[in-house]
């Protein structure tokens, strides 16, 4: 299914992420998309695929070549083989850009130190400043949605918060996957993220 997906993206770019298992998401995703349909929030939040959930590693260009693909591939290969297999600390909800100018929630473990191990061990191998994500402070977490209106958005956030809430105690021992990587295609909405190789 995914080399079908990657036979029709247009290649924005790609990172390197940690599979998380969805399954423990659907009651989440599914409620939030209740709550955007019920609201007409179409045009103010877009929820991530709950069935392609990771938590980003490392940020990588869109052109990447055979064996530089290759290289990664293999390097993603051996770091899977130290990474645990399920998040172990709690979780707490969190959003990037300035209050009030939120403009991605998502969840985050409160223990996050196997991430930052994981993420050094990516910067080292593969530092690439050029892309702007690479130089901001790195905070492992799980996108839930992005927001596209941020002012109609506070009018809903406590609610959407709410929602969350409810569910984030049962994510606890959530199962963790292989490291892979991903091709990102930004211009489909939901921006399409599929593990290649």
């Amino acid at each position: 299914m995914a080399l079908h997906y990657l036979l029709i993206m247009n290649i924005t770019s790609h990172f390197i992420g940690l599979e998380v298992d969805g399954a423990s998401f659907k009651q989440l995703f599914e409620q939030l998309l209740q709550y955007r349909d019920q609201s007409a929030l179409h045009d103010v939040i877009e929820p991530q695929a709950y069935i392609s959930l990771h938590i980003t590693l490392y940020y990588l260009p869109s052109d990447l070549g055979a064996s530089r693909r290759t290289e990664i591939l293999q390097h993603c290969r051996q770091l899977s083989t130290h990474a645990h297999s399920a998040i172990r600390s709690s979780l707490h909800l969190g959003y990037f850009g300035l209050t009030g100018n939120e403009k991605v929630c998502f969840i985050a473990p409160n223990e996050d130190k196997m991430f930052h191990v994981l993420h050094r061990s990516l910067e080292e191998r593969f530092r690439d400043d050029s892309i702007f994500e690479n130089r901001l402070s790195f905070t492992p977490h799980i996108t839930l949605f992005r927001i596209k209106d941020s002012n109609v958005f506070q009018t809903h956030k406590n609610e959407l918060e709410e929602v969350i809430k409810t569910y984030i105690d049962k994510i606890f021992g959530t199962s963790l996957g292989d490291v892979r990587l991903y091709a990102v295609d930004s211009s489909m909405h939901p921006e399409m993220q599929v593990p290649v190789g």
